[in-house]
């Protein structure tokens, strides 16, 4: 099974500390699903949900919102 790795002083990097717990956490859960489906980083738009299913979808629009907020997450141009 493959893992995921991060630096035990992540969570106190000014990005992460700006955009708050739940940020950091649904960040966590969108490596972890870049992971499992080999995506090289990229989450399509209709599978946000998905990546933390059991939270409610103003939350997932409030995590993604902070870090693209802090430039943690960026979204893809079309086409």
């Amino acid at each position: 099974m493959p893992w995921i790795r991060i630096e035990d002083n992540e969570p106190n990097h000014p990005k992460f500390f700006r955009a708050g717990l739940a940020a950091f956490g649904f960040d966590h859960a969108l490596r972890a699903y870049c992971n499992r489906y080999l995506t090289d980083g990229f989450v399509p738009a209709r599978d946000l949900q998905m990546v933390f299913p059991s939270s409610p979808p103003e939350e997932v629009d409030h995590a993604i919102e902070s870090l693209i907020r802090e430039n943690r997450l960026h979204r893809a141009k079309p086409g």
